[in-house]
């Protein structure tokens, strides 16, 4: 697989693992309002952001003074704000995700502590936010491992010197393109991201879709090509290179999902000879 296949590969796991990022801004912000005003609120967020909401709402319900609430509310849209820019900025530097990872261990202590104290008198009310921390923080972790290890493939394809051709190898190019093969890919029917659909691309030119359980059947001639899949997001690519040569080609391409990131799965197959 070349270098281009593997920083697409490695920008798409990266993209992936920032939408934990994503969730716990989101999931933050609603927190604020859903805490300050219904009383309930979701999990994977900052927990910082839900004591400063509850705190204001606590105040509010005995004072009756709604300037309690409204600081309350400002101070948690402030606290979200870090966790907003380094999402932003972790596009094209990894190392903000390593700050978010930071501030959000800062976060857990704080939900630590708390957690201990619930639990010493008995209350077991913390637990599934626990396990929703630890899944929350994990991600951030993984977010890092892939965010660097999509510079280093950046750095790799930008130092990956163009091709040099010589005329034996034109004339061969020439002589390979008058000779045509096909090429099958086919989508195995499974549940998991049953309803994504797969694009099919060919030297960077699209040229079909698989939608689940579909097969996809070309005609490419007998020159090296560089066959690539991803999701329409982006977030799962995989791909291959298909070597010079008349012999026809098959690939399975099966969508494979994790906990933490989704991955496309690029497999040789045996050519059926027609009859």
């Amino acid at each position: 697989m070349n270098n281009m296949i593997a920083k697409q590969q490695s920008d798409a796991k990266y993209k992936n693992a920032r939408a934990s990022l994503l969730s716990i801004v989101v999931l933050s912000a609603v927190n604020i309002f859903s805490i300050s005003f219904a009383d309930i609120y979701f999990l994977f967020s900052s927990y910082i952001t839900q004591v400063l909401a509850a705190s204001g709402a606590v105040l509010y319900a005995e004072t009756g003074w709604a300037l309690y609430l409204i600081v309350a509310i400002v101070m948690a849209l402030i606290s979200v704000v870090p966790y907003l820019l380094f999402y932003i900025f972790s596009k094209k530097h990894p190392g903000c995700m390593i700050a978010a990872l930071v501030l959000f261990s800062v976060d857990s202590l704080f939900f630590l502590v708390d957690f201990v104290l619930l639990l010493m008198a008995g209350d077991l009310s913390f637990l599934v936010d626990l396990v929703f921390r630890v899944w929350a923080l994990v991600s951030l972790v993984v977010a890092v491992k892939y965010g660097f290890e999509a510079k280093k493939q950046a750095a790799i394809a930008d130092a990956d010197p163009s091709p040099v051709y010589t005329s034996e190898m034109a004339e061969q190019y020439a002589a390979n393109a008058a000779i045509q093969r096909s090429l099958t890919l086919s989508r195995p029917k499974r549940f998991a991201g049953m309803a994504a659909r797969i694009d099919c691309y060919l030297d960077g030119r699209k040229v079909g879709e698989l939608k689940n359980g579909a097969n996809v059947a070309l005609t490419m001639d007998a020159n090296a090509h560089e066959l690539l899949v991803r999701l329409p997001n982006g977030v799962a690519v995989g791909g291959t290179n298909i070597a010079e040569g008349p012999e026809s080609k098959s690939y399975e391409v099966a969508l494979k999902t994790g906990g933490f990131t989704a991955s496309i799965v690029v497999t040789e197959q045996p050519v059926t000879p027609t009859t």
